[in-house]
């Protein structure tokens, strides 16, 4: 193994073990200390990969995001429809299983503790995360013109869609009576009415 493959191999774990500290204890008890004690790694380890806390939140965000897409467009190639497609890019708005609504938590706290959009890294991590959505649901909206089955402009409804669907989680984040899923799946089913051929 290589010595940048080392690296990055070390890294990674360190960024697992903050989600799985995340997961279990929640953002807002993240300290480094509480970390380094819980699994019993050295200081000078920690901080030879990331600068600060703050830095090593946003490499988990960005970990989570980046994951979440990969998984996303392996499962891409075994969904047939263009509702099935787009319901899986959407899974983290639509599902309600506890993992999904942990994940959100999870992205609820980060948002509140860490949204410095005057922070460089978090800027191009949002902008890398962003871009790679929507090409994902370009794909497939493409790909759903091709096959006759929406009409061409409704390829001018991808970003829409990301905003709308990332405004209605923000929304769910502030009112505790707002429905994400139900909301969202009745956006998507009307969406759908008037953009199929």
């Amino acid at each position: 193994m290589s010595e940048l493959t080392k690296r990055d191999a070390k890294k990674e774990e360190l960024i697992e073990k903050t989600l799985l500290f995340v997961e279990k204890f929640g953002i807002k008890n993240f300290s480094t200390a509480a970390f380094i004690k819980y699994f019993k790694i050295g200081k000078s380890s920690l901080y030879h990969y990331f600068k600060s806390k703050d830095e090593l939140l946003y490499e988990v965000y960005y970990y989570i995001a980046i994951e979440d897409l990969k998984e996303i467009e392996k499962d891409l190639y075994s969904l047939k429809t263009f509702e099935e497609k787009l319901e899986r890019i959407f899974a983290f708005y639509l599902k309600e299983d506890e993992e999904t609504l942990k994940f959100q938590e999870i992205f609820k706290e980060f948002l509140y503790l860490y949204s410095d959009y005057k922070n460089e890294k978090m800027q191009n991590f949002e902008n890398e995360i962003s871009k790679k959505m929507h090409n994902v649901l370009q794909s497939v909206f493409k790909e759903a013109i091709e096959n006759k089955q929406i009409r061409f402009e409704a390829l001018a409804l991808t970003s829409p869609l990301i905003i709308t669907a990332e405004g209605m989680l923000l929304h769910s984040f502030a009112l505790k009576e707002f429905h994400l899923a139900k909301e969202l799946k009745e956006y998507i089913r009307v969406l759908l009415i008037l953009i199929k051929k």
